[in-house]
């Protein structure tokens, strides 16, 4: 009691829940505390009480020690000297297991008696709040068996609370209040203490360490609000007079914001469904003057209300049938009549809009029902009408685009067209897609939405008018480099398909042809190849790959389409595209004459193994197996007929596997695709081979020995590195025998500087498969790298690797079925202790391209919270090196300077970083960024990022002096040819035009 240290009430309450003190012993010895006859004395012995009976376990606490405690607490609500803590206590007890119903009313009604609300801090009323707020939650019954009473007591004590912490309790007591209790005789009380809040216009403070905003009190007091009918007419005409108040100079139809305009749409549309339910008789009136308005208004549909004026008449189409009739009764007809008036010709593309307003309100409301369009058919008699309209918007450019948006949503509305009228408006737009169509993008994008959602409802004549002509309309060569508009046609047809034909219904057709037209333009090249001199081969092959390679562009695009709209039918296609796709690119692989054989193109095989990847990821474990048996049977033995389902030509044939020492460079090229088809299997299908470890090994031998391309060695890499990690449980010989082997070529002298660049990015890819699956030695894997600062030969391509360990790619992924459980950020630390451990400055340089990869390949989305520690601790790290971040824009390789700039831009935008390091180096700094601003595209634009975000991180009288030369030199920028780069120049130009006034 001398002292009140928090400790000793702590030491208290442990001594209660380990028996060693009794509750009823510290009363006891509060005894003379509790009853002197010194207010001070009796204030501090039931604070002491109420603190040790808060820290203490429930279970310390019987049935009699709760009757007693409670009786003494509310006894004591009525001393000014001991109410605050037996408000405290009371909180306390009114949580116990062993408080029931029979405390909860007394201490409701000894509050009530004792507690002024007025004369008490916020702090105290907060209590008195969270008391009622659990006496409500816990025993509304026996509250509520006091009948009247509670509801007035509560009145007594809520009113006039102004405090929004107390306000959030006070809201959600008043609505159990309102649905609960029968407040019948105090509706007009509980409404002016809640409705006297309204409009909400508390800010909160800043920094507030309550967490209360603006809209959870707005959200609050409208759940009390919208809690009973009854506050309906009580809240109606306040409600209109608060508006009228807030808005004087605000006239009909011109709302204040869009926010503000859907609300007061939502409240018409819920007025009108409550005074509406079927008929018109009971105030007929009121829809006919707001119609009547809405008409007057439509009378000069250019103007702006009118807008406003369809939005009203469309929100008035989404209630009850009755409204809806009456309302398109008399919009509909009077739109119509305007759009054949001579007078109203400039005005028509506003008409067809506003048309469409109505029809798309129409499509949506039964789209939302359970009713169907049938039973009711508002706009069957002005279908002709309608149909006539936009039909006649078609032929016109300025209104063709409102045209098409009015017959998409009348196309959607099922029930409103025959089959005859829908087939008409098929034949009338395909007009516009002919051959000598000149349609503009957003047109030919709303063309394509129209028969998009005729192909939902009516495939078939989609397929036999429109994909019909666009397929005829597809030349079987491509034109020749100088038929421009030719090209142009078959680029648009393409585009069309692909918008067209994800449809599963059409998918089917839109494969066949296109595989078809692929083969015809495949053998067409190599027919050529006898009467054409080598330079026109040559131009042809080129012309006609663009050709083939569109095709197949379209092909993945829809494939793509079809995957992320989650389409079942894929799967029963994977045989028949994959055969195709191989039968093509086999049969150029094996053909003598390279020149002609166009499917072995390194364009169209990219984008070949794009498409295979999307049909392979969709097959079953069950289906892969044999896929994965028969792909690597082909690429040691050279026999595609498994998967292709075809003998090869006699002027076609591979002797002996793509992966042979042998093999031409393009049989070699087939290893993409073996790529890609690998990267898609499950982790469940097995590797068809004797011993994984040891093709892995080969595999490996022949990506850093035999791949005569990157590309191709990028796919051997892929192909080791997906294995490795899906089935790395079974692969100790590999990872014991087959790293030491990389590495051999890593550290080997007598390899050539590219020979050792590879295996680096083998071992990345290797280290990468290890690491994203928490393999146990995938940490000593990546400080291998590390290792090789020492090398100047090759220290600054691992450096550049070390960020792409941990960098998301398109391979490793859970999409691919790969194991990914994390990232490591253990590098970034590693960075960090091992710079400031080295002397040798180019290791330091080193570390400094390692440092520029890693934060620039930082995944947020995987570090989650770990992000801002590392984030903070890389930006601490790099003010410490500013002399060095600057000595890396000096430096030769144009990637480093890049990604050191992007680490400049990092830590001149993040706001709780300590800039001091940038202030003091700011001049020469902004001198180096500047001399960057030259050569190559990327590293240009993140210089001039960086140079943008420095006047924000870096006090002007530091800049002051830089800032004529930067603005004078930046202007060099503005006619660079790169339309990226003049954007980012006029940006940070406006930016050092700005700073200092």
């Amino acid at each position: 009691m001398a002292t009140k240290r928090d400790e000793e009430i702590s030491d208290l309450a442990v001594g209660i829940s380990s028996n060693d003190i009794t509750l009823l012993k510290l009363i006891k010895s509060l005894g003379s505390y509790l009853v002197s006859e010194t207010g001070s004395q009796r204030e501090d012995g039931v604070t002491l009480l109420s603190a040790v009976i808060e820290q203490c376990p429930h279970s310390k606490i019987n049935r009699q020690s709760t009757r007693v405690l409670v009786t003494f607490y509310t006894e004591r609500l009525d001393d000014s000297d001991t109410a605050i803590p037996a408000l405290k206590g009371l909180l306390c007890m009114s949580q116990l297991p062993t408080f029931t119903a029979t405390e909860s009313t007394e201490v409701f009604q000894a509050l009530v008696a004792n507690i002024r609300m007025k004369a008490q801090v916020q702090s105290t009323r907060y209590i008195v709040f969270k008391t009622l707020d659990i006496l409500f939650a816990r025993f509304r019954d026996a509250i509520k068996g006091l009948g009247g009473s509670a509801v007035k007591g509560y009145l007594t004590l809520a009113e006039g609370e102004k405090d929004p912490r107390n306000l959030m309790l006070a809201f959600s007591i008043v609505r159990v209040l309102l649905i609960e209790f029968d407040v019948k005789d105090y509706i007009d009380d509980l409404f002016d203490i809640t409705f006297c809040y309204f409009p909400i216009t508390f800010k909160p403070p800043p920094n507030d360490p309550y967490g209360i905003t603006t809209e959870d009190l707005k959200l609050a007091l409208r759940s009390c609000l919208s809690a009973t009918p009854s506050f309906g007419l009580l809240a109606l005409p306040l409600f209109l007079e608060k508006l009228a108040a807030s808005t004087p100079h605000v006239k009909i139809l011109q709302p204040i914001d869009a926010e503000t305009e859907n609300k007061a749409l939502e409240t018409t549309q819920a007025l009108i469904r409550t005074i509406y339910d079927s008929s018109l008789d009971s105030s007929e009136d009121l829809i006919k003057d707001v119609c009547k308005e809405c008409l007057n208004i439509l009378k000069e549909p250019e103007k702006n209300q009118a807008q406003h004026a369809v939005k009203i008449l469309s929100a008035l189409v989404m209630t009850t049938a009755a409204v809806r009739q009456f309302a398109l009764k008399s919009a509909v007809p009077h739109l119509l009549q305007l759009f054949v008036q001579p007078d109203e010709a400039s005005n028509r593309r506003q008409i067809l809009s506003h048309l469409t307003a109505l029809v798309t309100a129409t499509e949506v409301n039964f789209s939302s029902l359970d009713v169907a369009y049938v039973d009711e058919k508002p706009l069957d008699e002005f279908r002709d009408q309608l149909l006539g309209a936009y039909i006649g918007g078609l032929k016109t450019t300025e209104t063709r685009v409102a045209a098409l948006n009015g017959l998409q949503h009348m196309v959607q509305i099922s029930g409103l067209l025959s089959a005859d009228e829908v087939q008409y408006i098929v034949h009338q737009i395909d007009e516009l897609l002919g051959p000598s169509s000149d349609l503009e993008d957003m047109r030919r994008a709303a063309v394509l939405n129209v028969l998009a959602g005729i192909s939902k409802s009516s495939p078939k004549l989609i397929e036999n008018i429109t994909l019909r002509s666009m397929f005829s309309a597809l030349p079987d060569i491509a034109p020749s480099r100088d038929a421009k508009i030719e090209r142009a046609t078959y680029q648009s047809i393409l585009k069309s398909l692909s918008a067209l034909c994800s449809q599963p219904d059409l998918f089917e057709t839109f494969v066949i042809r296109l595989f078809t037209k692929l083969e015809l333009i495949c053998s067409a090249v190599i027919t050529m190849a006898d009467r054409l001199s080598t330079n026109e081969l040559q131009t042809a092959a080129e012309c006609n790959a663009a050709y083939a390679h569109a095709i197949l562009a379209t092909i993945d695009d829809v494939l793509k389409t079809k995957t992320s709209q989650g389409h079942t039918d894929l799967p029963k296609y994977t045989d028949r595209i994959v055969g195709r796709l191989f039968a093509l690119v086999v049969d150029a692989a094996g053909r003598p004459d390279k020149g002609a054989a166009i499917a072995i193109h390194s364009r169209l095989l990219k984008v070949s193994e794009s498409i295979l990847l999307s049909l392979i990821r969709c097959m079953t474990t069950e289906r892969q197996t044999p896929l994965a048996a028969n792909l690597v049977s082909a690429f040691e033995r050279g026999d595609f007929s498994p998967i292709t389902h075809t003998l090869p030509s006699p002027e076609s044939r591979i002797t002996g596997g793509p992966l042979d020492p042998p093999a031409p460079v393009t049989q070699r090229n087939l290893v993409i695709l073996f790529a890609s088809c690998t990267i898609a299997m499950h982790r469940e299908t097995p590797m068809p081979v004797p011993d994984t470890s040891l093709w892995l090994q080969g595999m490996a031998q022949w990506t850093l020995d035999l791949a005569s391309s990157d590309l191709q060695a990028e796919s051997g890499m892929k192909i080791i590195a997906t294995v490795l990690n899906k089935h790395a449980d079974n692969l100790s010989p590999f990872v014991s025998s087959g790293f030491p082997a990389v590495w051999a070529a890593i550290t080997s002298s007598s390899h050539s500087g590219d020979g050792r660049r590879r295996a680096i990015h083998l071992w990345k890819w290797m280290t990468r498969a290890l690491l994203i699956r928490k393999h146990p030695q995938a940490d000593e894997k990546v400080d291998c790298l590390f290792e090789l600062f020492d090398d100047q030969g090759i220290a600054w391509d691992a450096a550049k690797v070390i960020g792409s360990l941990v960098r998301d790619d398109d391979v490793l992924t859970k999409r691919n079925y790969s194991v990914v459980k994390r990232y490591a950020d253990r590098m970034l630390s590693k960075i960090l202790r091992d710079y400031k451990e080295t002397k040798d400055n180019q290791k330091r340089i080193a570390y400094l391209v390692a440092l520029a990869s890693l934060v620039q390949s930082i995944p947020r989305q995987i570090y989650g919270q770990k992000m801002s520690e590392v984030k903070r601790t890389s930006i601490a790290f790099s003010l410490k090196l500013m002399p060095l971040f600057i000595l890396g824009l000096s430096i030769s390789d144009a990637d480093i300077r890049t990604s050191v700039t992007e680490t400049l831009f990092t830590v001149a935008k993040d706001e709780s970083a300590k800039r001091t390091a940038l202030a003091e180096h700011a001049l020469t700094l902004v001198a180096t960024l500047l001399r960057n601003v030259l050569p190559g595209d990327k590293l240009r634009v993140a210089a001039l990022r960086c140079l943008g975000v420095l006047p924000s991180a870096v006090p002007y009288d530091v800049l002051h002096p830089q800032k004529a030369a930067v603005i004078r030199e930046l202007g060099k920028a503005l006619d660079d040819p790169k339309r990226e780069v003049r954007r980012m120049a006029v940006d940070t130009r406006t930016v050092w035009f700005a700073i200092g006034g």
